[in-house]
């Protein structure tokens, strides 16, 4: 199977796909951002909850798989463990974050996300 580019900008563009849907660039969020703004979270992640492992698993996976078709085993398993942890930060907020909150955890995903690789 071939790697995948899972660079900064297409790990960024997938994690604001995952939050919202694929309408929001990564210009609209800094935007909202920089002017302070509260955003509304997509579907996926406003409804997301751990407690309900089976469906939200199922889910995850089935977004990553749908973006990025052919992943490396290795590549895969590191944007797992990210997409959760990401998912789960946003668990409790009522279906709007602060525009910078979000972004300052997209970017910093992505970051880790290049690094681990």
């Amino acid at each position: 199977m071939k790697k995948l580019p899972l660079d900064k900008k297409t790990i960024q563009e997938f994690f604001i796909w995952l939050a919202f849907d694929k309408t929001t660039t990564l210009n609209d969020l800094q935007i909202k951002a920089d002017n302070a703004e509260e955003i509304k979270l997509g579907d996926f992640i406003a409804n997301y909850s751990h407690n309900n492992s089976d469906y939200t698993h199922d889910e995850l996976m089935e977004r990553i798989v749908k973006y990025y078709t052919q992943l490396h085993d290795d590549d895969f398993s590191i944007l797992h463990r990210h997409c959760q942890a990401f998912c789960e930060l946003f668990e409790e907020n009522e279906g709007k974050v602060f525009a910078n909150d979000i972004l300052g955890e997209i970017k910093y995903a992505s970051e880790k996300i290049e690094y681990a690789r």
